[in-house]
Order: C-alpha cells, then sequence, then structure tokens
C-alpha cells in the first residue's frame, strides 16, 4: 500500500470508517507525525539516560567488563554518549515540540476568533483568513470532507445521487 495510486484507489470500509470517526484526534494526530515525534524523542530520552547511567557504573566500577577492556575508556565513551541523547532530547523539545503546540494553539485561537468574526457578520480579510490556515490541515480538512462524503448513505436504486 506504499504506491500511491493504490492508496488514492483504496476503499474504505464502513467498518473503518466508523472507526475513524470514532477516533479522529488520534488519527489527525497520527496524520500530523505528532505522535511519531513524541515516542521518538521519548524513547531516545529513555535510552540517554540508560547509556549515561551506565557508563557512569562501568567508569566506577560497579559494572564489571570482561578482562582487558579498558574501563576508563568505554565508561567514558557511554558516559559521553548518554549526555549527548538524553540533553539533544532536551534541545529538541525546547527547540521545536514547544514552539510547534505554541503555533497549533494560536492558530486554532486565530480559527476561533475568524469564525467568530464572520459569525457576527464581520468582515474579514481573505489576506488574514489565508494566513491562518495550514496546508497541511487544509489537505487534511479535504481528506475528511472526502470521508464524510463516503459516509453518506447509499442512495435507493433509481434515486440520483448526491452531489458535492
Amino acid at each position: 500500500m506504499n504506491d500511491p495510486k493504490e492508496t488514492a484507489e483504496y476503499r474504505f470500509s464502513k467498518e473503518e470508517l466508523d472507526w475513524m470517526a470514532s477516533h479522529l484526534d488520534e488519527t489527525m494526530d497520527w496524520a500530523r507525525g505528532e505522535r511519531t515525534i513524541v515516542w521518538t524523542l521519548v524513547v531516545a530520552f529513555v535510552a540517554g539516560l540508560g547509556v549515561y547511567v551506565t557508563g557512569f557504573a562501568v567508569a566506577h566500577g560497579d559494572l564489571a567488563l570482561p578482562a582487558g577492556w579498558p574501563t576508563d575508556l568505554v565508561g567514558d565513551l557511554l558516559t559521553s554518549l548518554g549526555v549527548a541523547l538524553w540533553t539533544s532530547v532536551v534541545i529538541a523539545v525546547f527547540l521545536e515540540v514547544l514552539p510547534q503546540a505554541k503555533r497549533r494553539q494560536a492558530r486554532a485561537f486565530a480559527k476561533a476568533a475568524l469564525q467568530a468574526l464572520h459569525d457576527r457578520g464581520g468582515r474579514v480579510a481573505a489576506e488574514i483568513e489565508a494566513e491562518t490556515i495550514d496546508p497541511v490541515e487544509e489537505k487534511l480538512d479535504a481528506i475528511l470532507a472526502r470521508l464524510d462524503r463516503l459516509q453518506l448513505p447509499n442512495p435507493e436504486p433509481g434515486e440520483a445521487e448526491p452531489t458535492a
């Protein structure tokens, strides 16, 4: 199913559509890649701490290595690798994850404000409205609209099909 042609022609079953509808938030998070990033960072952080503790134990003689191995060198290398791993995760969180969350929060606020202005009858410039919409969110909205159309009940024989 990696071929784009196969994906475009795939027909969702009713059960799959029902599951997607009931797990829409999780599906959207997965589609945006947020869960993948979070899990990758968590695994790297835990691995980094584990390697750091192992290196510390080797360097201080609490964990024995086979005879002939340079204990100080192995301990220092493991400790350095562990520090590099877990601190890089901390840096990634501060430089990527937190700002991304704030951007999502700001976009959601801007969309809510635009909707409130539209509901109240206020005019909103098209340029402002276009700036608040993320291209990825546009594509996901289009996909969700297509899913909604797929969920429409099948017309009875002889009835006209609804147009989009």
